[in-house]
């Protein structure tokens, strides 16, 4: 004898059967056909059934007596209820190539069981909870003394989602681990049976170098000498054009007599550029005072400049003179630092090859009587994604301040691909005002 249901959406319908023994049989077992225009399920006592919104009673009277369900990979959750009486233990298993092994049931009352429900006659509800992958679930009565186990099962897909434990006294003084990526396992640190937590935002795992292939960036800019023409931010007081050619460059200080080998200023400085191709490489150089100190026939492709630094100094632990890079021979200025200060204080940049930088955070800072307009732009634009000719801005950022500061986390932050050239102008209502700006966010 047989039953056959036919189910023409099965994954819209929830559907339920039940065998009654009607001719008065004992244990009555009927085989149980299920088809569907998705594929043909089937069964018999061990009958497995589409874990898509199922509902299914059955029983369980004799030792590997089993109920069995089809999971086809899907994560869920399969709720089963315990009535009658009985003796015995109930296990859940599933499995993934024919080998079952034990999953977890959550007990009633929160608490987990990797061993199964607990023997002699312990009824209530459960749940089992299914990661994705397995094939077939079952419940199986794994030992058996007596009576009839009355099982009503409830089985719903998920959308995956993690797998959470209600947390309590008797599973936290067991074992507990986490996995990672690789399905690595690892233990969860706890205090007197409370889980120790730490959440890091994802700037500050950047900063402290834990995420691979990431890096934090920063730009500060400084101008004191503004004027009604549009300056760039930086110490120089001009706009600043970027190079047109690439090629050597020279170093050179105001001062003679401490800013060179055995003076109380800057000694040496660092300079960090781009070549022509838009690839990072940098150069340290050794100061001679008034006389320029050249790049070099290995670094004579410089491009860009990203970093002009001072790296070791006499007494004085900062230059004497003002310090310029400008290309071999002379010529127009691409890094300048004041005297007294350790770093070029320049807001221009670009962005290397093979990265891609987000601005996060920007400030900017007016001090005078006159407004001051500030603006952050780049040869990109946003709206198609398309890096424009050099030369041709966008602008992303505008503000206008009056003796203020202004600075602010970006919800969205500013996406900037790789050979962008960006930079912070400003343009004042008159002579005399004093300016300040600083972005931040990482490069990937």
């Amino acid at each position: 004898m047989a039953i056959k249901l036919r189910i023409d959406r099965l994954w819209d319908r929830i559907f339920s059967f039940k065998v009654d023994d009607t001719a008065g049989e004992d244990n009555l077992r009927l085989p149980v056909v299920i088809e569907s225009e998705e594929g043909a399920i089937s069964g018999t006592n061990s009958l497995p059934v589409q874990l898509n919104s199922v509902h299914v009673d059955d029983t369980l009277v004799s030792l590997n007596d089993t109920i069995e369900y089809a999971a086809d990979g899907q994560a869920g959750t399969v709720v089963f209820q315990v009535t009658g009486t009985w003796k015995g233990k109930i296990v859940a298993e599933g499995t993934v190539d024919g080998i079952y092994n034990n999953l977890s049931i959550v007990q009633p009352g929160g608490v987990i069981s990797f061993a199964g429900v607990n023997n002699d006659n312990m009824n209530g509800v459960y749940r089992v909870l299914i990661m994705a992958g397995y094939t077939n679930i079952r419940l199986r009565m794994s030992s058996y003394t007596s009576g009839t186990a009355i099982i009503s099962v409830t089985g719903s897909q998920l959308i995956p989602t993690p797998f959470v434990w209600q947390l309590t006294h008797d599973n936290l003084n067991g074992n507990m681990w986490m996995v990672d990526e690789l399905g690595v396992s690892y233990g969860v640190k706890h205090i007197e049976n409370k889980p120790r937590v730490s959440s890091m935002p994802y700037l500050y795992d950047i900063a402290e170098g834990n995420v691979a292939g990431h890096t934090s960036w920063s730009k500060i800019g400084y101008n004191d000498a503004l004027s009604t023409s549009q300056e760039t931010m930086w110490s120089n007081s001009t706009e600043y054009v970027f190079p047109t050619v690439a090629g050597q460059m020279e170093v050179v200080s105001s001062d003679n007599t401490q800013d060179k080998a055995g003076g109380t200023g800057a000694l040496t400085v660092r300079v960090g550029y781009l070549k022509s191709d838009y690839s990072e490489s940098s150069v340290i150089l050794t100061l001679n005072g008034t006389t320029a100190v050249p790049t070099g026939a290995s670094h004579a492709d410089m491009w860009r400049i990203n970093s002009f630094r001072v790296m070791t100094t006499g007494t004085n632990n900062s230059p004497v003179g003002n310090l310029t890079l400008r290309p071999l021979g002379g010529g127009t200025t691409y890094g300048y630092i004041r005297l007294g200060k350790t770093r070029a204080r320049s807001c221009f940049y670009t962005v290397p090859l093979g990265k891609t930088l987000y601005i996060t955070s920007v400030a900017f800072s007016a001090v005078g009587t006159k407004y001051l307009i500030f603006t952050n732009h780049a040869n990109y634009d946003q709206a198609t994604g398309v890096l424009l000719q050099r030369g041709l801005y966008h602008p992303f950022t505008e503000i206008a301040l009056l003796n203020a500061s202004y600075s602010k986390e970006l919800e969205i932050p500013t996406k900037l691909l790789a050979t962008t050239d960006l930079k912070v102008s400003v343009i004042a209502e008159a002579a005399g005002s004093l300016a300040t700006c600083h972005l931040r966010g990482w490069l990937e």
